[in-house]
């Protein structure tokens, strides 16, 4: 999309699903073009998930966040909310008709 940016001359229109910003298409006079980020190992991540980690590393301190640091902090975020092994509380059958 960068390369678009600069030589176009007309006004560009991005558009982007607030449920995943890992595709973007900009809107020009001569329609529709798509982009994928430069790197497909990085996770799909939500327009909320992102500003919560552009957040999160502002009330750190940080005053320089580029998109390496943010998929970091998202990663660490996930990391910590990611769920518990469940127990499993089913009764024994075997044991309650002995």
């Amino acid at each position: 999309m960068r390369w678009l940016m600069g030589r176009e001359s007309r006004k560009i229109t991005r558009e982007y699903d607030p449920r995943d910003l890992s595709r973007i298409c900009a809107m020009t006079e001569d329609g529709i073009i798509g982009a994928r980020p430069a790197d497909l190992t990085r996770p799909a991540i939500p327009l909320w998930e992102h500003r919560a980690a552009r957040r999160a590393l502002r009330e750190a301190g940080r005053r320089s966040v580029d998109e390496e640091l943010i998929f970091r902090t998202i990663e660490a975020r996930r990391a910590h909310l990611a769920p518990l092994p469940m127990i499993d509380m089913t009764p024994d059958c075997a044991a309650r008709d002995a």
